[in-house]
């Protein structure tokens, strides 16, 4: 079924749709999107083993692989080169599970990866994508510190991670604070910089690269297009417009 919903929704003044987020309306709309949405099985191949998650039919994430061609392919190349059977993953900000799949599909064992995503509506797919496994997967916002609406991931009942992920638009600075010593066990991190957003925290990119630069992390960055290195920062040449890939490794 079409999100006929969403398509609703989206013709409101958007003033009107921010002051609506995070309320129990929000909790509702999201909820009532879920039940309405055509969400399908898709299948994720990596070498010889494939995996399968849910996604809505009409989102991005399930036309890119129902083509048969690769999601986020530079991230995808670079955090595939890092995964192993002896690491622990979370995921800050899983939609769909497209990277929670692909740490298994990876060979890391689905009780060592942890997902978390704040969207209701996400949340209930991927919670659907790991029914049968054993991820973690977590309803909740990561940031700098737990309340009643918030977790901080140094509070998180699990092991400690060895490769992290992070996209929550414009909060990856907060939940970077928030890992307290866990980030002490982190040897690779990928953070999508999305200097607009950021702002909207009162944060910065330089933010995010200094606290990574003094864990003792070595950065690097890339935009999304396919054809892109990564680089330095020395080197790179950041925009300011649209989002990109940030690699620390240690």
């Amino acid at each position: 079924m079409p999100d006929a919903i969403a398509d609703a929704v989206s013709k409101l003044p958007r003033p009107v749709i921010t002051a609506l987020q995070n309320t129990p309306i929000d909790d509702l709309y999201q909820y009532s999107r879920y039940l309405t949405v055509d969400v399908r099985e898709i299948r994720l191949t990596k070498g010889s083993t494939t995996e399968s998650l849910y996604a809505p039919k009409r989102s991005h994430l399930y036309r890119i692989l129902g083509r048969g061609d690769e999601y986020e392919p530079q991230l995808t190349a670079a955090i595939s080169d890092e995964f192993d059977a002896d690491d622990t993953f979370y995921d800050v900000g899983s939609q769909f599970g497209y990277f929670t799949t692909l740490a298994k599909a990876c060979g890391v064992p689905d009780d060592r990866i942890h997902g978390f995503e704040a969207n209701d509506y996400h949340y209930r797919v991927l919670n659907r994508t790991h029914a049968t496994d054993g991820a973690s997967i977590t309803h909740a916002y990561v940031g700098e510190r737990t309340t009643a609406e918030m977790l901080a991931l140094e509070a998180y009942d699990g092991d400690a991670p060895s490769v992290v992920k992070i996209d929550v638009e414009g909060y990856e600075y907060n939940v970077l604070r928030g890992m307290g010593e866990k980030l002490d066990d982190v040897r690779c991190l990928f953070v999508e910089i999305h200097p607009k957003f950021l702002a909207r925290a009162n944060d910065t990119p330089r933010d995010v690269f200094e606290l990574l630069q003094d864990e003792g992390f070595e950065l690097t960055a890339t935009e999304h297009r396919e054809e892109n290195t990564w680089e330095s920062l020395s080197d790179a040449k950041l925009p300011q417009d649209h989002a990109y890939l940030l690699r620390a490794k240690r």
